[in-house]
């Protein structure tokens, strides 16, 4: 590639040039001699040095590329920048581990598709006009003209997260949205967590709305910035936001989401209203960016996205395999001990005359399932340690005994074979040792939380007094084990129950037992919180011991909260790389504004700074299919003007007339509207539109699903794919 072999040797005839006049290179520089003739020759020198002997110099791409390094030399392109710096940073990394080594060569990022489409001498004429501002370095890399499109866009950009943060930053160097506007969205609250990587977040900003605290941070950043800032999170349903009249308004569509779902919800929006879209995401050190270009490239959702597998319920329940599944249990037993039934028993509690209907014998929904709750309210310290002790001996040793008296150690089924073979373990009961670090950690940190619950007064020097502390623990009663009739779920596909009876009946007395227990008692649920240390205490210390229980090798305190909080690793490096490319692609659409654009000026990329390696593809062109005299593709629309007396008869008659399309199927969303199989659908056809499609508030169309008779059409496909006609858009009251 003779281009790359001409940006090295300019870029080292800069360096050159700059260590002999202590300057950059600039255009029309009236001396001795110019410096675009200077840069040419040491250019030459070095690219004869690169070059075999025989090398014709392409003199007009070698010319382009030496004009744009002279005009650009002195600027500044912050997207390039962001996404050099996190490469380099990620290389900084590598190179102080001592362990792996870092990229030890030239590497170059360039934006030439975009800067090719600019006009240097005419932008650099308009240039010297104009008094020098914060973006002077700006207009030397794209000029004018594109300085003043970015100042006019209105985008949509959703997700304030480490993406979201990295790209406002970008937006107020760029000045973007400066007489347009910027609106942004997130449902989010910022966490403890987000600060390593959510840079325009600090200490003082936790437990505020991202998108608020991120708009602000950026106008620190650029006074000049327009934005609006929602907590509204999108998807179906979110018409407010995501109306077609927003969505229409806006110039290019932002994703910084972490979410498949969303991300496929905001495509789908673009698609209906012909918006460009830019998609990027990081796990780690990987990354990608996507550029949705109208009526050119395909969608985001043409691309295959792993599905996230759940877990079997009872590889959670009853066989773990690995530490996952460990965890998983760790933390819906948190929730449902420390979160669900405390709230249940404020919910039920709360009601109207409960006690006088409980002893009434009024039946009560849920209300067996919060006795042992009441029971067992600690009422001191020393019972937070009791009722914890009992919990271990539920959670580690009961358990694995209630297994092995349904399917003992060496039971074999009707072949002869094994019950318990990988991947099933058999469990070993745990009997507690209060001299074993784990089995106390985990009953301090139950305890710990208990107390929370029951709002339980308890000093710091209690909770620290280990010698206290254990002495109460052994003198907790424990009841021996008995072998119990509760039924264990085996089957891989069963989900997790909704709703788990209690077993056995409550006798008079024992509700009176638990009234006076928990009179004008309010408990304190416990969400969950992954930064939260008490909570990670409990779920790690608890992760590993049921891993022992089952034989697993334990985990490490971080990859138990990585698990448990869903967390999904991100790094600053990587992050600004991402961003710093997807906003190159930005750019590219705001120029798309000013001149036409071929597909093939757009990158996605495919990233692993790790490794590493950074992939540019062009993005593919939109599937274009021939549905009887018309090309469609997913950009393509129908449409049928209304009125309050058409009938899908009527209906049916006009998109045969305008489509040549004969409808067998109607359908709206998930709604069948019309087929020919279906009971009374003659008398359907009479029905008007009106009456047969939905209504919703301030829409005045319906997007309808109509599959044609391929018998009675000209269809043709490229034989991988199935051919629909595009959606047809119906409107009320034309």
């Amino acid at each position: 590639m003779p281009g790359l072999v001409y940006i090295h040797a300019i870029m080292l005839a800069i360096s050159e040039f700059k260590q002999l006049n202590q300057r950059l290179p600039e255009p029309n520089q009236i001396n001795q001699e110019n410096d675009e003739t200077t840069l040419r020759n040491l250019s030459i020198n070095h690219l004869t040095e690169l070059t075999p002997k025989d090398h014709v110099i392409n003199d007009n791409h070698f010319s382009s590329l030496l004009k744009t390094f002279v005009y650009s030399a002195k600027g500044a392109f912050a997207p390039i920048c962001s996404a050099m710096g996190g490469f380099v940073g990620q290389q900084v990394l590598t190179s102080i581990t001592g362990k792996f080594t870092p990229v030890q060569q030239w590497l170059y990022l360039d934006a030439y598709e975009l800067i090719k489409e600019i006009s240097f001498e005419k932008e650099y004429s308009a240039i010297k006009s104009i008094s020098p501002d914060r973006y002077q370095s700006l207009r030397l890399c794209i000029g004018d003209s594109l300085v003043q499109c970015l100042s006019r866009q209105q985008l949509f950009m959703v997700g304030c997260g480490a993406i979201g943060c990295e790209l406002l930053k970008l937006f107020a160097l760029l000045g973007v949205g400066r007489s347009g506007q910027i609106t942004i969205t997130d449902h989010d609250h910022i966490e403890k967590s987000n600060l390593n990587r959510q840079f325009l977040f600090h200490k003082q900003h936790l437990n505020q709305p991202k998108s608020i605290v991120a708009a602000q941070s950026a106008r620190d950043m650029n006074k000049e910035l327009n934005i609006q800032s929602y907590t509204l999170k999108v998807g179906v349903g979110s018409n407010d936001l995501c109306s077609d009249a927003f969505i229409g308004s806006q110039a290019i569509i932002v994703n910084a989401l972490d979410n498949i779902e969303a991300r496929r919800y905001m495509d789908s929006r673009c698609i209906t209203n012909k918006k460009p879209l830019v998609e990027s995401g990081t796990m780690g050190s990987k990354g990608h960016t996507f550029v949705v270009v109208p009526y050119k490239s395909e969608s985001y959702s043409n691309q295959n996205d792993p599905i996230d597998k759940d877990v079997p319920y009872c590889n959670v329940k009853s066989f773990p395999a690995n530490i996952e599944h460990c965890t998983i249990w760790a933390r819906e037993k948190f929730e449902s001990t420390f979160s669900m039934k405390p709230s249940l028993y404020n919910s039920i509690m709360s009601q109207e005359n409960i006690w006088n209907r409980i002893n009434n014998g009024e039946t009560i929904d849920d209300l067996p399932k919060i006795y042992k709750f009441m029971k067992r309210k600690c009422t001191n310290w020393n019972d937070c340690l009791n009722s914890a002790r009992e919990k271990f001996d539920k959670y580690f040793s009961n358990k694995a005994r209630d297994l092995l008296h349904k399917f003992p150690a060496d039971m074999v089924d009707d072949k002869g074979i094994l019950y318990w073979k990988l991947p099933k373990r058999a469990p070993t009961p745990i009997d507690f040792d209060i001299n074993n670090n784990l089995h106390y950690d985990f009953v301090l940190s139950c305890a710990k939380i208990l107390a929370k619950i029951y709002a339980v007064s308890v000093k710091h020097e209690q909770i620290n007094d280990v010698d206290a502390n254990k002495n109460i623990i052994l003198q907790t009663k424990i009841e021996p084990w008995q072998p119990r009739n509760k039924i264990i779920i085996t089957d891989p596909t069963a989900t997790k129950p909704l709703l788990v009876k209690h077993e056995g009946d409550i006798s008079a007395e024992e509700w009176k037992f638990a009234q006076e227990r928990t009179k004008d008692f309010k408990a304190a649920p416990i969400p969950f919180e992954k930064d939260d240390d008490y909570q990670i205490d409990f779920i790690a210390t608890a992760t590993n011991l049921r891993a022992c229980m089952y034989g697993l090798e334990p985990s490490d305190r971080y990859e138990i909260k990585r698990i448990a909080g869903r967390i999904v690793p991100a790094i600053g490096t990587t992050t600004a790389t991402v961003s710093g490319l997807i906003i190159i692609e930005f750019v590219k659409l705001c120029l798309s504004q000013i001149k036409d654009l071929p597909l093939d000026v757009y990158r996605n990329f495919y990233i692993n700074i790790a490794l590493p390696f950074l992939i540019a593809s062009e993005p593919l062109a939109c599937l274009t299919q021939k549905i009887g005299k018309f090309d469609v593709n997913i950009w393509s629309s129908f449409e049928i003007k209304g009125n309050p007396d058409m009938t899908l008869e009527g209906f049916i008659t006009e998109v045969e007339k305008k489509y040549n399309i004969k409808p067998v199927l109607i359908s709206e969303g998930v709604k069948s509207v019309y087929a020919p199989w279906m009971p009374k659908a003659s008398s359907q056809l009479k029905r008007k539109m009106d009456d047969l499609l939905s209504h919703k508030l301030n829409v005045t169309y319906s997007d309808l699903v109509v599959l044609p008779d391929d018998n009675d059409m000209d269809i043709q496909t490229d034989g991988n794919s199935e051919a629909t006609p595009p959606p047809i858009r119906y409107y009320f009251h034309s």
